[in-house]
Order: C-alpha cells, then structure tokens, then sequence
C-alpha cells in the first residue's frame, strides 16, 4: 500500500493554480477539488472500514459465545440423558430387587400359613387326646363327668 502524503499534493496544486492562467487554472482548480473529495472519501471509507472490522469482530465474538453456549447446552442435554437413563436403569433394578422381596415374602407367608394349619390341627388333635385321656383318668379315679 502506498501513502500519499496529501497535503503535498495539495500545496503542490495549489501553486499550480497561482501560476496557471485561463483555461489550465479552472483545470487544476477542478483538480484541486476533486483531490478535496477524494480525500474526503477516503477518510469516510477508511472509517467505514474500521467500524466494518470493529462489527465483524463483535460478530464474531457474539458467534462464538453463542457456539459455547450452544454447546454447554448440548452438555446439560447429554447429561440429563445419561442421568435419566442411569436412574431408570437404577430404578428398574430396585423395583426387581423389590418384586423379589415381595414374591420372597409371599412364598413366605404361605408356607407360614401353611405351617399353622398343620400346627392347628396338630394341636386340636392333641387337645381331643387330652381330653380323652383326661375323660379316661376321670373315668378310672371314679370322679364324674
């Protein structure tokens, strides 16, 4: 890139157009105007591009902060999944170790059941033995009934 020094140029024109007569100093004076405007022009791009630089940069920056976000999203998501998953998996293992249980505690309470059944009527068979046998002890000791 060259840099023109304009001010040069312009003190330059200037002393041409002081010197020039007629037709060649309206010449160097539109010259000298355009030199002006395209200073002018310059100076207003050159802004231009440096608040262009400056927005492409606060994009840029903007972009990125919305890709981290997006994927901090992304984590939480793949997170709570896994989480979710782990607990239904945890929750399933625990409502099988409870039907275990429970069915364990059925079995349980029916061989119990059972098992007083059987003790009851032990125990009623025994109870008329007694009574028998009482009824008998009465019988021979001659007491009544």
């Amino acid at each position: 890139m060259i840099v023109v020094d304009h001010e040069e140029t312009e003190r330059e024109i200037l002393r041409l157009v002081e010197q020039a007569e007629g037709h060649d100093r309206a010449m160097l004076l539109i010259i000298y105007r355009m030199h002006q405007e395209l200073i002018s022009n310059t100076l207003a791009t050159r802004q231009i591009a440096k608040s262009a630089e400056e927005h492409a940069s606060i994009l840029q920056q903007h972009a990125s902060d919305e890709m981290a976000l997006i994927n901090q999203i992304r984590g939480g998501w793949r997170a709570a999944t896994w989480s979710f998953a782990i607990i239904t998996l945890l929750l399933g293992a625990l409502q099988a170790m409870a039907l275990r249980e429970l069915n364990a505690a059925r079995e349980q309470i029916a061989l119990n059941t059972a098992r007083l059944y059987s003790l009851e009527a032990e125990n009623g068979v025994q109870k008329d033995q007694l009574w028998s046998i009482r009824q008998h002890l009465r019988g021979m000791n001659g007491e009544k009934q």
